[in-house]
């Protein structure tokens, strides 16, 4: 039984996501987003009975209490890292920082090598429903025209319809558009923006 997790990932030279999060043994989740994902600050956020349950069975079988951080044959420079920390209802506590550069070529099927540490780290991820905090939705290019003044067009990078006009409406202040989807915006775009528009 754990008393709380913390998992955090940090900054590399990239746009790796950068955020910390901790966990209690009632379900309550602290989530901190500092760089390059969806959710940008603090939220507070429960999990139920049977997450807090699946938790404590990954922590069993990966047997995180025991585990030892492998050799790395093999690395890579400027990758982030994913730190876990665990605190023991008996007061334990135990840390593993995850240099994700590290790779082994050897031994990958032990239950403690590098591969299924970085299988624990997303499985953890997937039980405390980060990916709606982590991962950007995906953005598309919208073709405005207004129909009620003297011909304004712009192209807007926004998550759907709805967001483009109104982004549309902030930067020239009417409220009559023609949409048109043009297709995915390809960029890895994060926030709803003017691409191109005149006066």
């Amino acid at each position: 039984m754990f008393t709380e997790i913390f998992i955090s990932r940090t900054p590399c030279m990239g746009d790796c996501p950068e955020y910390q999060v901790i966990v209690n043994n009632i379900g309550n989740v602290q989530w901190n987003g500092q760089w390059s994902v969806y959710h940008l600050g603090k939220a507070d956020f429960n999990i139920t009975k049977s997450k807090i349950k699946k938790i404590e069975m990954l922590l069993k079988e990966f047997d995180y209490r025991s585990f030892t951080y492998p050799e790395p044959d093999m690395f890579a420079t400027d990758q982030p890292s994913c730190i876990t920390k665990v605190i023991f209802d008996d007061g334990f506590v135990k840390e593993i920082d995850h240099y994700l550069g590290d790779t082994q070529s050897y031994d990958k099927e032990s239950k403690h090598s590098i591969a299924n540490l970085e299988k624990f780290e997303k499985k953890l991820e997937q039980i405390l429903g980060l990916r709606k905090y982590i991962k950007h939705p995906p953005f598309y290019l919208y073709y405005l025209k207004c129909t009620t003044c003297n011909g304004y067009e712009s192209v807007i990078s926004a998550p759907n319809e709805n967001q483009a006009i109104q982004l549309a409406t902030e930067h020239h202040y009417h409220h009559q558009w023609e949409v048109k989807k043009i297709g995915k915006d390809v960029r890895n775009t994060c926030m709803p923006h003017l691409v191109i528009g005149n006066s």
